[in-house]
């Protein structure tokens, strides 16, 4: 309350006791502090962020510091968890990209500068379909661009897009419509994560596969019988893995 108020030094009410000297000293300095952040701690030990304005008034008694006190927590939490998820989308390893209704890029994040060579100011004001191989672009206009503008999203899509250097990366592909309060389109935000290792390891084990698989054929054995084709499938089975394979006939 006020007469609570009045009966404490303002100087407790600093988290940092520290800054309200520096605040007066300034201010009998300069005459005046605009919009000061501060952390206050409240009656119940809550602490609250707030703007504090300091004007200095000189009168006969002395030198009087009228103060103007915004509570700035909802605001300020509002733009810490901003500038983290500004963080979490500017240092992603996955390409977040942001294009504006027409496709222009409006926001190029690291990910996308490391997965396609390009700068956030090569890319920024361009089109996007400059990433849409020659080939693809059909498959962009009447598969991607259709669903994203009826769903509203489209969601783990995979196909290629083109580097910098014109080689080619394929893609997961998530797509999401921006409006506000269901108003006019503001574009879309396009998440585009890299493939190529997925696919090199995908590739690198069919290959062992076959490469095992090779090597315990049984090609050589006579017969097209269904029991056969049943021993044939089972090794192929098993060949997947690095295993030996053992036939056992009735006489051991």
């Amino acid at each position: 309350t006020r007469e609570e108020l009045l009966t404490i030094n303002a100087g407790d009410l600093y988290v940092d006791g520290s800054r309200r000297g520096g605040m007066i000293s300034q201010c009998m300095a300069a005459g005046s502090i605009e919009g000061a952040l501060v952390d206050v701690r409240t009656k119940d030990g809550t602490i609250k962020h707030v703007s504090v304005s300091i004007r200095l008034r000189r009168e006969e008694a002395g030198p009087v510091l009228e103060s103007i006190i915004r509570d700035f927590t909802d605001q300020y939490e509002v733009e810490r968890r901003l500038r983290a998820l500004t963080n979490v989308v500017s240092y992603s390893a996955d390409a977040i990209i942001a294009v504006d209704p027409e496709c222009h890029v409006t926001s190029w994040n690291l990910g996308a500068e490391s997965i396609f060579g390009y700068t956030a100011s090569e890319m920024i004001g361009r089109p996007y379909q400059i990433l849409v191989p020659e080939d693809l672009k059909e498959q962009f206009t009447d598969v991607i661009k259709r669903r994203v503008e009826e769903e509203g999203r489209l969601l783990g899509f995979e196909t290629e897009r083109l580097r910098k250097d014109g080689t080619r990366s394929p893609v997961s592909i998530t797509v999401t419509r921006l409006q506000q309060n269901g108003g006019p389109d503001l574009g879309w935000s396009v998440i585009l994560r890299d493939l190529t290792e997925t696919r090199t390891l995908a590739e690198k084990s069919e290959r062992l596969a076959q490469e095992l698989y090779s090597r315990n054929r049984l090609d050589g054995i006579v017969g097209i019988s269904r029991t056969m084709e049943e021993v044939r499938d089972r090794i192929r089975r098993v060949a997947r893995f690095n295993s030996s394979v053992m036939l056992v006939g009735p006489s051991g």
